[in-house]
């Protein structure tokens, strides 16, 4: 009976023990990699031989990207960031300067985590976000440009963009899995056009953004050993 009972004493310690374990832990590096989407309203403001005009837009992109992070403590983590994608503008007004723009982005950021549940292989956790966005846009010009009506001039601009994001971590093993992550996400870009003299225009958008990839960890405090 004594050894039934230390034998279930022990099953306790090390059940309780691997349920709490902590996911993240000060030192840990996480690197993932995934494909994302965003559904976004904005505006885009043009201006053009001192004239200004100014047209809502809705917007929805495709991404890839690359992140990692480094873990400071158990509830907070930094890393960087790295998005390739497209968005596509269409313009909500008629007889306006333009009809819809094409948007082909690089973004760099940073953005920061804190850890709203962290136990075995599931981290919760909600952050900012910060980038710089380089862009290739290609421009249809409408009705208000009658020399360029229909046809579609390159661009480029630069700007920033900007989110909070709630993220959902859910490991297989100890070092693989996947994430989700959803958020609000925005984007303010200035540019000009490459073969019109002095037409310049402002993109900037917020909207719904969300993720899906594949996410490895390594290293971290090793969590103490069950107490005997």
């Amino acid at each position: 009976m004594k050894s039934i009972k230390y034998f279930l004493i022990l099953g306790i310690i090390t059940m309780s023990t691997f349920v709490n374990a902590q996911v993240n832990s000060p030192g840990t590096i996480y690197v993932g990699a995934g494909f994302g989407g965003t559904l976004c309203g904005g505006n885009l403001k043009t201006e053009r031989y001192g004239r200004s005009q100014s047209s809502g837009c809705l917007g929805a992109g495709v991404n890839f990207g690359l992140k990692a992070q480094y873990s400071f403590s158990d509830k907070f983590s930094a890393g960087i960031y790295f998005k390739k994608g497209v968005t596509g503008y269409a313009n909500t007004a008629e007889n306006y300067e333009w009809n819809k723009l094409t948007s082909k982005t690089i973004i760099y950021g940073v953005e920061a985590k804190y850890y709203l549940f962290n136990k075995r292989k599931i981290l919760l956790s909600l952050g900012p976000q910060f980038g710089l966005v380089s862009s290739n846009d290609g421009i249809e010009l409408g009705d208000g440009v009658e020399s360029f009506d229909g046809y579609e001039e390159d661009g480029s601009s630069k700007g920033f963009n900007y989110g909070l994001n709630f993220g959902l971590n859910l490991f297989w093993s100890q070092h693989i899995g996947m994430f989700v992550d959803v958020g609000l996400n925005g984007v303010s870009l200035k540019g000009d056009l490459d073969k019109v003299y002095k037409y310049e225009y402002r993109i900037s958008g917020i909207g719904v953004a969300a993720g899906i990839g594949i996410i490895a960890k390594f290293g971290g405090t090793p969590p103490p050993p069950p107490r005997e």
